[in-house]
């Protein structure tokens, strides 16, 4: 119940509060994994890299099993901009879970990152595949096509996120761009 009330709060973005009941639990119970991972979660949503790292890595090695866990470490090491170590943990958590929409992305964009960017298309690609809704895979999906002179297909992404947040501007310019560098100036003043 302690956990319950603390991810609503971290879900509903209190920060604050959720951290103090995280600490809580784990004062009666430092091995907590769920804990100490949701601790890192709320560090890296703070920018302490460092500090997500650590706890996430605790929770992973009371508990490796967790795909969720992974994915959160792997986001932590992409920020801090250790790559090989965030591709091989995000690696782990598409293993572990291999419905998992925003671990593909999220494997997509530190291979873009890294310079992969035909692996970064084939991840986002899988990602809104399980997830069509998936806005955010979308729009990295039309970024990544965009460089690699792909504006067609990219052009397409970028309408298939505007399908889904019509008001979302960086995709409305992204979307623009695209349509101008395809050849198609007069859409672009439309759209």
């Amino acid at each position: 119940e302690t956990l319950a009330a603390a991810l609503r709060h971290h879900t509903a973005g209190n920060l604050a509060e959720a951290e103090q009941i995280y600490r809580r639990i784990l004062a009666q119970d430092p091995r907590h994994a769920d804990a100490l991972h949701l601790l890192g979660a709320i560090e890296n949503q703070k920018g302490q890299n460092d500090l997500a790292i650590e706890y996430i890595s605790k929770a992973i090695a009371l508990d490796s099993s967790k795909p969720e866990y992974h994915n959160n470490l792997g986001n932590a090491l992409q920020e801090k901009g250790d790559l090989d170590a965030a591709i091989a943990s995000l690696r782990r958590a598409v293993a572990l879970n291999p419905g998992y929409a925003e671990a593909h992305a999220n494997l997509g964009s530190a291979l873009a990152r890294q310079g992969k960017p035909d692996e970064a298309v084939a991840l986002y690609r899988r990602a809104v595949t399980l997830r069509p809704g998936y806005a955010d895979a979308h729009y990295m999906l039309g970024n990544v096509l965009k460089e690699l002179g792909k504006p067609e297909e990219a052009i397409a992404s970028y309408r298939q996120v505007l399908a889904l947040r019509p008001l979302d501007i960086p995709t409305q310019v992204s979307l623009s761009n695209a349509l101008r560098e395809s050849g198609h100036a007069l859409d672009a003043l439309k759209d």
